[in-house]
């Protein structure tokens, strides 16, 4: 076995993925490998040295005694740059106690060195080694084993860093923006569509952010839902139609930018279909507001995204950016890749008694809308014990008999006890022109991560991204045509262990890494990333109670008046005044001061909305 095989075999252990890609991957061609002056190896790329040419361990052990000199302690220590490696070694001896997690921008660079370098003692010590994978998704793998938890530390090898610049930068921005974030507890404002698949999410979104210790406030348009419909029935003309929709959407627009003027939020947050028109957009923009879209809609079907993407300072969306650029539309765009989501709380498992199981329960279950390619599909399995539930399905059709209640729409709690009842829950994906799976299908469902959640055993139709989400057959099972599709059915109704087990592991797979915690996290991270300056000068202007008490003196009047506002994380003109009005008797002199710079802010939000 060659020193390659071998340093293969130790990378397998860490990474099979990158192991098997880094057989496929060439070294580096412009890499020139040249012994130094005490026999090391060393390393030159373009003429470049990212090793001493007489030392390269020497030089290792001094800039790494530097680092821990200034950087001491515990925790991981997120590593910037391989070379050959000597730094890396250097600092495993160094602080054994201490998880490295490795990056190198450039696959020729990694494979060379395992090559030519002994990698035993260089990648033995790294929980985590990213080669040459994109900013968004190393940041969204650390997200999902939680690598950075609790502090650490960013060794940086400045050799790597000149020669990958731009990548490197990308990654000390993200890590610092993790820094900002941590303990700093924003104003966010949610604004959820009228109705629509994407309600649900911008609930999830709310509860999430909440429960991560942030003050969100959110629009409830879901009560003009009615005003919508009458619209229909106002005219059958399409034209018309559109335009008294177009009418309402600009008012309810009007009605978020009045909002944002009153809250002054950190960052507004929308969701696909939420009614912000591109006018209104642009004057957020020129406000200097936050905004980010998460698009949790397939763009194929709901193209409108077009007219709205550049609006937003941030784009996020299920579907990753390639697919999208098939379309154009993202010139300038901020765009990530973001899917779906369960919420633990609401996704779990329950336990059914006889009458729900009875009516909740089956062999086999589908919740969803009745879409075209469902309707053709599940006729195929009309001879089994098969319920669906949910809305749009034909009920002068065959399927009718295995349509419950007449159609309902069924609550996500109901859904959880249909998750938890039935053996078997299949999951096609909605195609509104195939008659069954759709074979270029590329975004997961959000009953995907809540059928996992809820620790239901699921059968989904085979999606592109899937894999990188789920392990199919360890954690959910795949199908691709109706036969395929039957005999999964047969195979699991018969296997209950199996089932269970990939249902637990399906449930463990979700709760660890497909939260909308996790989602919100990466959301607020990437916004952060993207206004560093703004969100650096937010965290030192936060005016906790604590810090304005020590400024106004604790025995003053005014730090006397301070102290009943100890229990907030953050002080705000409003939180003040606010508890100001529901005190009684006569205004004292703190208090006179804080309602009149209310009515002085009041002025100056009421002369920016006139402009």
């Amino acid at each position: 076995m060659d020193l390659f095989e071998r340093n293969l075999k130790i990378l397998n252990r860490i990474d099979g993925s990158l192991a098997r890609r880094m057989e496929r991957t060439r070294a580096l061609p412009s890499a020139e490998v040249l012994e130094a002056k005490n026999g090391s190896l060393t390393l030159k790329v373009d003429g470049a040295a990212l090793h001493s040419t007489y030392d390269p361990v020497r030089e290792a052990m001094v800039s790494v005694e530097r680092f821990l000199e200034k950087e001491p302690g515990p925790g991981p220590i997120f590593v910037l740059g391989l070379g050959f490696g000597y730094h890396v070694e250097r600092l495993h001896r160094a602080a054994p106690s201490s998880p490295l997690i490795l990056v190198e921008p450039t696959p020729g660079i990694f494979r060379l060195a395992l090559e030519k370098i002994e990698m035993e003692g260089i990648l033995a010590p790294c929980r985590r080694v990213f080669v040459g994978e994109a900013v968004d998704e190393v940041f969204a793998r650390i997200n999902e084993k939680s690598l950075l938890r609790g502090g650490y530390r960013v060794f940086v090898h400045p050799p790597s860093l000149k020669m990958s610049r731009a990548y490197l930068d990308r990654l000390l921005a993200g890590l610092e923006a993790r820094e900002i974030l941590a303990g700093l507890r924003l104003n966010i404002l949610v604004v959820p569509p009228v109705y629509g698949g994407s309600l649900p999410v911008a609930d999830y979104c709310v509860r999430a952010l909440r429960r991560m210790g942030h003050t969100v406030t959110t629009v409830d348009n879901s009560k003009y839902l009615g005003l919508f419909k009458e619209i229909e029935g106002v005219t059958t003309n399409r034209f018309h139609q559109r335009q008294l929709q177009g009418s309402l959407t600009q008012h309810l627009s009007e009605i978020v930018m009045a909002r944002c003027l009153n809250l002054k939020p950190d960052l507004i947050l929308a969701l696909a279909q939420a009614p912000l028109t591109p006018e209104i957009l642009d004057r957020m923009k020129r406000f200097g507001m936050l905004t980010a879209f998460w698009f949790v809609e397939d763009f194929r079907e709901l193209p409108y995204w077009r007219e709205v993407a550049a609006g937003y300072g941030h784009f996020f969306a299920i579907q990753r950016r390639e697919a999208f650029e098939e379309s154009g539309g993202l010139d300038g765009v901020d765009f990530h890749y973001l899917p779906l989501a369960c919420d633990p709380r609401v996704h779990r498992p329950v336990i059914l008694n006889d009458r729900e199981r009875k009516r909740y329960g089956s062999e086999v279950s589908f919740v969803g809308a009745g879409y075209y390619n469902r309707r053709v599909f599940f006729e195929g399995l009309l001879d089994l014990d098969f319920k669906i539930w949910g809305t749009e399905w034909d009920l002068l059709s065959p399927l009718s008999r295995a349509v419950q209640e007449g159609g309902r729409r069924v609550t996500a709690r109901e859904a959880v006890k249909i998750f938890n009842g039935s053996a078997i829950n299949v999951n096609l994906h909605s195609s509104t022109y195939h008659r069954g799976v759709n074979p270029a299908g590329d975004f997961v469902n959000p009953r995907t991560f809540e059928i996992a959640s809820s620790r239901g055993f699921q059968l989904v139709d085979r999606r592109s991204d899937l894999g990188e989400l789920f392990q199919p057959g360890r954690e959910l099972v795949c199908f691709e045509t109706i036969e395929d599709l039957r005999d999964k059915i047969a195979y699991y109704l018969s296997h209950r262990e199996e089932r269970e087990e990939i249902a637990a592991n399906g449930q463990r797979r979700a709760r660890r890494d497909h939260t909308y915690q996790k989602r919100m996290t990466r959301i607020l991270e990437a916004v952060v990333e993207g206004n560093l300056s703004r969100f650096r000068e937010l965290k030192r202007s936060i005016q906790t109670p604590e810090r304005l008490i020590a400024e106004a003196g604790p025995e003053t009047e005014l730090g006397r008046f301070l102290r009943r506002f100890r229990d907030r994380d953050r002080l705000t003109l409003d939180t003040i005044t606010s508890e100001i009005r529901r005190g009684r008797g006569r205004l004292t002199e703190p208090e006179v001061i804080f309602l009149l710079m209310e009515e002085f802010s009041k002025q100056g939000r009421k002369s920016l909305g006139e402009q």
